[in-house]
């Protein structure tokens, strides 16, 4: 028999509105804020694994959140037994390319994209 599909959880961090910064502001300003809203949603949803979409033409977006996620799994925020728990989960961050979440097909093809995505570890 199968088992139920992995679940997770995606922030969309990759604007594609020309001119518009909010994401970029929120993932360089208050990246904890980014996780600490995957977290709750991936245990709703049964989800062990989050992923945050960041343009690579954010450098300091993609830093400022790969610095939060350590800082979190440090805590035991993230990882193996989140608290002592029986709930594993965790949050890469996966710098894209220039083509923007929109060129994707939208939420749908965004969503596609990561069901197919294999984390490079």
């Amino acid at each position: 028999m199968r088992g139920p599909a992995p679940r997770f959880v995606v922030a969309n961090g990759d604007e594609g509105d020309p001119g518009s910064f909010c994401d970029r502001l929120l993932l360089e300003s208050d990246p904890h804020r980014v996780l600490e809203g995957l977290a709750p949603a991936g245990f709703a949803v049964g989800a062990n694994r989050g992923v945050v979409f960041v343009r690579s033409e954010y450098p300091v977006a993609v830093g400022r959140m790969q610095a939060a996620v350590e800082a979190a799994r440090a805590a035991g925020h993230f990882g193996a037994g989140v608290h002592g728990s029986s709930f594993d989960f965790d949050v890469e961050i996966v710098e894209g390319s220039r083509t923007s979440w929109f060129s994707f097909g939208g939420a749908k093809g965004g969503v596609n994209f990561a069901r197919n995505w294999r984390s490079p570890g």
